[in-house]
């Protein structure tokens, strides 16, 4: 069931019916001596093959129809409105496609469908390549191509935050895109782990926000995640960094000296190590129950974040010396340090696994010279963080990792590295 140009439509098998314009309720036309332009629209889709419809989009001026293998586009010509008489249905492409399933979703400029391979999953981007009606589905996992895993279920696309979020049976994945002018300059894809338990049973874009409906265990919650990129809390300069937060006032406990935080009702947070975050300083609750968590320190009447800690893990791809933007792959690139430049950042820590050796670590707690070294007190800092790689470009994998509830905003990176290469005496 689809809206298009004010019109009600349905699929049925390989037909497209849309009711008058105007007028949800009208599938009969009103008079059998002429046919008006509002009339209701009942046309067929004709190909070699089997041509059940699946979807229909509407994008660019048209309405897009999918089937399992192909790809068809219904409109009215140019300039001409839609009626009986105009409707002309064109095949465009022939893609694989999963959209009895996976319904396609509109970026704006794009269309994004799904294809499910075996056990992992591909995602094309429908454009348009010419003025005459001329369509392409990029391939935009072509780089990944066993990333995505699972059964895929859902898109969920918002052109504001140029983010989609596909969901499948072993996960939720993340795709972001940056477009300047006609050229794409970022397709990047992440991994969204919300825990061991946490199963995404649907998700819906609203005002920027991306609402999910998750269960974990036995229990269901609506969850919110915002992408908006510097919020801040009340009191505070930046922004609380937790999982599962909730905004909790305490009072005092029952042993001295301890402070309580109830729980909100139906929020059992016990099996996920929650923490307390108050005047920007994190604690550990020493007893946590399904109702409430408790903090040996005095924060009577203080309002704080109670949360669940989560890790942010960022791989570097391998790197390689470049000519002309292609990679030389017949040398030795030996990685001697990396440069990260940060903003406004409290925490993180660099992880260097060189091949078949112990992996390294080196953490950045926010002490630098001439900033603030005060116990309990959070310090952002904005400059760069030099470490240490000492190994073949190709066996060396880089992480930047943050646990911390802190900001975390890497603004650039760099390497410094050695290059020979290979020379052979004949």
């Amino acid at each position: 069931m689809f809206l298009y140009r004010n019109r009600l439509g349905f699929l049925a098998d390989n037909k497209v019916v849309m009711s008058e314009a105007g007028n949800y309720f009208g599938f009969w036309r009103t008079t059998s001596t002429q046919i008006i332009e509002s009339d209701p629209i009942d046309v067929s889709v004709a190909h070699s093959q089997v041509s059940a419809l699946r979807a229909a989009v509407g994008w660019d001026e048209r309405l897009i129809l999918f089937t399992d293998t192909t790809q068809f586009s219904l409109g009215s010509g140019a300039d001409t409105n839609l009626t009986p008489e105009t409707v002309e249905i064109v095949q465009t492409t022939d893609f694989e496609n999963f959209s009895s399933v996976c319904k396609p979703q509109p970026t704006g400029r794009s269309l994004l469908f799904i294809q499910s391979k075996g056990q992992n999953v591909g995602v094309r981007e429908y454009v348009r390549i010419s003025v005459d009606e001329k369509y392409d589905g990029l391939d935009i996992t072509a780089n990944i191509p066993a990333y995505i895993a699972g059964v895929p279920q859902q898109i969920a696309v918002s052109t504001h935050d140029s983010t989609a979020f596909l969901r499948t049976s072993t996960g939720l994945y993340n795709h972001k895109w940056f477009v300047n002018g006609s050229e794409k300059i970022q397709s990047a894809w992440s991994k969204w782990d919300l825990g061991a338990d946490a199963v995404v049973a649907g998700m819906h874009w609203y005002d920027h926000i991306l609402y999910m409906v998750v269960t974990r265990g036995t229990e269901t919650f609506l969850e919110k995640v915002e992408f908006e990129g510097r919020f801040t809390d009340p009191g505070l300069t930046w922004g609380v960094h937790l999982d599962r937060r909730v905004v909790i006032t305490g009072v005092a406990g029952t042993v001295y000296g301890t402070t309580k935080f109830t729980f909100p009702a139906n929020l059992n947070l016990s099996a996920y190590s929650p923490v307390v975050v108050a005047n920007g300083i994190k604690y550990q609750p020493i007893q946590v129950t399904s109702t409430e968590a408790v903090v040996l320190a005095n924060l009577v009447g203080t309002v704080a974040w109670v949360g669940v800690p989560y890790e942010m893990r960022w791989t570097f791809s391998k790197q390689y010396a470049r000519n002309q933007d292609k990679p030389i792959i017949d040398g030795r690139l030996q990685l001697t340090y990396g440069v990260l430049s940060f903003e406004e950042t409290g925490n993180f820590k660099v992880e260097v696994t060189p091949k078949y050796r112990t992996p390294f670590s080196y953490t950045f707690d926010g002490s630098v010279l001439g900033g603030s070294l005060l116990a309990n007190t959070p310090n952002l800092v904005t400059d760069s963080f030099r470490f240490p790689v000492h190994c073949r470009a190709a066996d060396a994998k880089v992480s930047v990792v943050s646990t911390s509830h802190l900001p975390c905003r890497i603004q650039s990176a760099s390497f410094e590295a050695n290059y020979s290469t290979r020379n052979r005496t004949i």
